[in-house]
């Protein structure tokens, strides 16, 4: 079973599986302390901080988690393709 993991996203807070932020390098190390990953800020709860918008953090999980990039913008269903397509070749 994944462990859960709360992230801090512009006051909102976020928890998904390990086994999800597992596939972003980034957002894993600021919750192992990963080399390479300096600087991370903490709330007052001690919870990992992301200074952004939790409308488009939402949409970064959704990618992690689905390999897709989220449809909630109106974007047409080819645009939707080709971003997909680029976002995995950035894995």
């Amino acid at each position: 079973m994944s462990k859960l993991l709360t992230f801090n996203v512009g006051g909102e807070l976020f928890t998904v599986t390990e086994t999800t932020v597992a596939n972003s390098p980034v957002l894993i190390g600021m919750v192992k302390g990963v080399e390479g990953v300096e600087g991370v800020t903490q709330d007052q709860n001690g919870l990992p901080y992301v200074e952004g918008s939790p409308q488009a953090f939402s949409g970064v999980l959704h990618f992690l988690r689905w390999r897709a990039v989220p449809n909630t913008f109106g974007i047409p269903e080819l645009e939707v393709s080709v971003m997909t397509a680029t976002f995995k070749r950035l894995e």
